[in-house]
């Protein structure tokens, strides 16, 4: 780089490979079209109980597309990590995500999340038990105190522990 030059100098990596731009592109696009999906749905619902949703939804779809214009604006560089370095780790979080929404519908949305916590914490290697439980439950906590507290909606039961919650 001369001295009169204003390209920002390359920070080392030390030894890790960029991001993949094509894997940005194919999740940021996926996620917004997830999101606008979602955002579309919500006008089934009534006013009071759709704005919330189209807030998060419409949040999303605008994080997604940031994403993907991302990727597109570093397709060209070198040094990129694989599209799919880890097929098995996809795998997981894609198993995962249908086994959380049955034990929200089973068990609820508190015990469910907070098993989800511990269960991924423990898929990808972190052996630290009580840490991912702590984590998991003031989560839950927080989320609880939002919904309930803040917004008065119940977050599931579950069907299985609906009838002694009651």
């Amino acid at each position: 780089m001369s001295a009169g030059s204003n390209a920002q100098p390359e920070m080392p990596r030390a030894g890790k490979a960029l991001p993949s731009a094509r894997a940005d592109i194919a999740l940021g696009l996926f996620v917004a079209a997830l999101a606008a999906l979602l955002f579309a749905l919500t006008f089934s619902w009534s006013a009071s109980a759709g704005i919330f949703p189209r807030i998060v939804a419409g949040l999303l779809c605008a994080l997604g597309l940031a994403n993907a214009v991302q990727g597109l604006r570093r397709l060209g560089e070198e040094g990129q990590a694989q599209f799919l370095p880890q097929p098995l780790g996809f795998l997981k979080i894609w198993l995962s995500i249908p086994a959380y929404f049955a034990g929200v519908i089973l068990i609820g949305f508190p015990l469910a999340t907070v098993l989800v916590t511990i269960g991924l914490s423990a898929l990808f290697g972190f052996r630290r038990w009580p840490v991912a439980l702590l984590a998991g439950t003031v989560f839950v906590a927080l989320i609880l105190l939002v919904f309930t507290g803040l917004f008065d909606r119940p977050l599931p039961n579950g069907l299985l522990l609906a009838p002694w919650l009651k």
